[in-house]
This record gives C-alpha cells, structure tokens and sequence, in this order.
C-alpha cells in the first residue's frame, strides 16, 4: 500500500513550527509495511491544497493530512471536492 503525508500550513513552510509529525507518522507506517511515496506542505490556500491532494492522489492509496484550525474550512471544501480516501489523523506525540 502506497501512502502520501500532507501537512497544511504557512507557519511549517516559514519555519515557525518544525514538522516532527511527519517523520514520525512515516517511522510507523513504514513498520507496518506501508510505503510512504510522497510528501508535500502546501500553504494555507484552497488551490495549493486542491493542488496537492491531486497530486497524492495520483501517486497513493491512502492519504493522510494533518492540520489545526482554522485551517479545517479550507481543506474540508478542497478534499469533499476531491478525494474520498483522505483521512485525517490526530496523533499525540510526546517528547517528539
């Protein structure tokens, strides 16, 4: 099985948040035996977002975003327009 992460924010591409998430979400899928063929961090805009769940799309079987509000309007609308496989999880990371 084929997964791609997304992480949504301009805060991770500023610099102002490290994405230790994703490392560790890809860690554990990988031990599970899912190969993670993408990742991508679009801005805080539906067509960036639009844009990259397209892309994951074409290349994964399952993906797999996260996110903080407000931001859930903007891919709520972009991922009901697009992709029915997507799924959003909440993972509790410590000392991470």
């Amino acid at each position: 099985m084929n997964a791609s992460i997304i992480t949504i924010g301009n805060e991770l591409l500023k610099g102002f948040t490290l994405d230790s998430n994703s490392s560790y979400i890809g860690s554990k899928l990988t031990d599970l035996g899912v190969r993670i063929v993408w990742k991508a961090t679009p801005e805080d805009n539906s067509d960036e977002i639009i844009e990259t769940i397209n892309i994951a799309n074409s290349k994964s079987d399952i993906i797999i975003y996260k996110l903080y509000p407000p931001k859930c309007s903007i891919l709520e609308e972009s991922k009901v327009l697009l992709c029915p496989r997507i799924m959003e999880i909440d993972v509790q990371i410590e000392n991470h």
